[in-house]
């Protein structure tokens, strides 16, 4: 028995004593805490001076939001605003990074009325001018997940310029991808019809340019298939029937 208990306790000692001691965990560590502690965790990381602890951090709060059972305690620790800030990251892959972890909270009709409320569709919209692929296709991702949702189509209709914007940036982007995006970005938030979608498109097919007008006819062509746009329509200008905007369609 002694000769057995001799062997196995030499075995163990063989097995680490080739092991390094113990490194000392880096500065610029990220790790989560223990279960409720880990969200308010999470979010002072998002908010460090140093970019390298923001950039895990933003993998970490990815890791989170994978849980949709762990979407309220991140929203109630405030993940979004400090996400949102990320945004305005002068870094473009912090801002991509940051984009595409808000689409997982996008996911989630809660998450993207906590995303109107800290200013984060227009950030997003704002994304969609940068000239860095990464962060535009990251901004479209999440505002279409978004645009699912009745509430961001009324935010972004309400938000001025913003119909306008989807609008050229369907005609303007030189990658068909990314164009495609934004029309589909643009026909998810004419669904919003009660928030005068219409009026603002019909604004642009009267002012904008001729690409815009074009646009703009194709967006009410589009909408037009539901009873409730064609009633807008002819409510917000009775002179602007289907037939009038195939004309415009085909003049471009």
């Amino acid at each position: 028995m002694d000769d057995y208990n001799s062997l196995t306790n030499s075995s163990h000692i063989v097995k680490f004593e080739c092991r390094p001691n113990p490194q000392p965990t880096p500065a610029n560590a990220v790790t989560l805490g223990f279960e409720k502690y880990a969200y308010d965790k999470i979010v002072g990381q998002l908010k460090s001076d140093n970019p390298i602890i923001r950039a895990k951090a933003v993998v970490a709060a990815r890791d989170l939001l994978v849980a949709p059972t762990k979407h309220i305690q991140c929203i109630a620790a405030g993940i979004t605003p400090a996400l949102v800030d990320m945004l305005k990251e002068p870094k473009a892959y912090l801002q991509a990074e940051a984009a595409s972890t808000l689409e997982l909270l996008a996911v989630r009709d809660v998450g993207c009325r906590d995303l109107i409320q800290h200013q984060g569709l227009q950030q997003l919209l704002q994304l969609l001018q940068q000239t860095y692929p990464a962060v535009k296709d990251a901004a479209y991702k999440t505002l279409c997940t978004a645009a699912k949702f009745e509430s961001c189509r009324a935010a972004v209709v309400r938000q001025e310029g913003a119909l306008g914007q989807l609008v050229r940036h369907a005609q303007q982007e030189e990658c068909p991808a990314r164009a495609g995006q934004a029309l589909e970005l643009l026909l998810h938030c004419t669904q919003a019809v009660d928030c005068g979608c219409v009026a603002e498109l019909l604004k642009l097919l009267a002012c904008g340019s001729a690409d815009m007008a074009c646009a703009a006819a194709e967006a009410l062509m589009m909408i037009t298939l539901t009873r409730e746009a064609k009633v807008a329509v002819h409510q917000v200008s009775p002179d602007a029937s289907v037939t009038f905007l195939y004309r415009q369609i085909d003049r471009c």
